[in-house]
């Protein structure tokens, strides 16, 4: 059984996922930073308390998702480039056995 990968291929996956993380980050600080305009709007309050308090937990979360999606993208990255590093190896000892057997 064999399995080919393209690993050019496997490394834009990666590159792909870091971008739409990092526009996701984007639109995630800005409902965020709405949230924190109406705690502030609500100072003193039981309503400003708990849009303090969920704003903070959704940060939290979205914080860990980013991370460990970043995480993933670099284990795409370093599955490409295993895979490209064992194909010039052995793209290399090809040629050479070839020389070999001439």
């Amino acid at each position: 059984m064999t399995i080919d990968m393209n690993w050019a291929e496997v490394s834009k996956v990666a590159d792909g996922t870091r971008e739409l993380t990092f526009q996701a980050v984007s639109r995630v600080n800005a409902a965020l930073s709405e949230c924190a305009t109406a705690a502030a709007a609500n100072t003193g309050t039981a309503c400003g308390a708990a849009i303090t308090g969920c704003e903070q937990g959704w940060a939290d979360e979205l914080a860990d998702l980013t991370r460990r999606t970043m995480i993933a993208a670099d284990a795409l990255d370093d599955s490409a480039l295993t895979i490209q590093q064992a194909e010039e190896q052995n793209t290399r000892a090809a040629n050479a056995l070839r020389g070999l057997l001439r």
